[in-house]
């Protein structure tokens, strides 16, 4: 499984993101972010690859503590970041 998260360091920020998101009918949940990565607030943004272009515009109105986009590939119990 592939998929793409919008991590915030806000969680009103990545809710904002989500909400936004919803609204325009894009396939987004939140979900708590990997403490792998050892950034964030801890809810994150997760979304599919194909809508990244989109979703990436729509973070330029929610700048407010964007930490970045993490690709994770899951291949059972393994994730790469």
């Amino acid at each position: 499984m592939r998929y793409f998260l919008a991590v915030y360091t806000a969680r009103c920020s990545a809710l904002k993101l989500y909400e936004m998101l919803r609204a325009r009918k894009f396939n987004v949940s939140t979900v708590n972010t990997p403490s792998s990565l050892g950034i964030g607030c801890g809810l994150s943004v997760k979304f599919q690859p194909s809508d990244y272009g989109y979703v990436k515009n729509y973070v330029q109105n929610v700048k407010s503590g964007f930490k970045g986009f993490y690709e994770v590939n899951s291949n059972k119990a393994r994730r790469i970041f």
